[in-house]
């Protein structure tokens, strides 16, 4: 049996190209759901980790890190929740970026802790296929601010 949609000159078809692209997406959105942005101390004391979303996945600390005051410890911690904040945001955009699904201000909005992939999605008249890809891999993680407050 013959497909409907396809073409006599065996060229890709609207149905086809939404399949690609929807596999590509696929493959950024599960590629960005297990982001990790990480960062140590320069004494390697103190490590951060957070996923995709900036939620905080892990504090390591070695002993000789809290024998200082408790508020340095805690202003130290916090500075390095926003630099591994801000390397998991550049591994999403790369992850957008290897599938060529970024432009240079989305980029910068990814950075900068403002890219809300649903939205862009739905305002590209994608919603269909978001529910979809949702579905299927779970929710898309929202955006964190690039200056945290936690």
């Amino acid at each position: 049996m013959t497909d409907p949609h396809a073409r006599a000159d065996g060229s890709p078809t609207v149905v086809d190209s939404a399949r690609a692209q929807l596999d590509q997406l696929g493959v950024v959105l599960e590629e960005a759901r297990a982001v990790q942005g990480t960062a140590t101390r320069e004494d390697k004391a103190i490590t951060v980790v957070v996923g995709p979303d900036g939620t905080l996945l892990d504090v390591r600390l070695r002993n000789d890190a809290i024998d200082g005051e408790p508020a340095q410890l805690a202003r130290e911690i916090k500075d390095l929740y926003a630099q591994a904040c801000a390397d998991a945001r550049a591994k999403v955009a790369q992850a957008f970026e290897r599938q060529s699904l970024v432009t240079a201000g989305t980029r910068a909005d990814i950075l900068g802790g403002r890219f809300d992939v649903e939205s862009t999605m739905r305002s590209m008249g994608m919603g269909a296929v978001l529910e979809r890809s949702t579905a299927v891999l779970g929710p898309i993680p929202k955006p964190t601010p690039s200056t945290p407050d936690r």
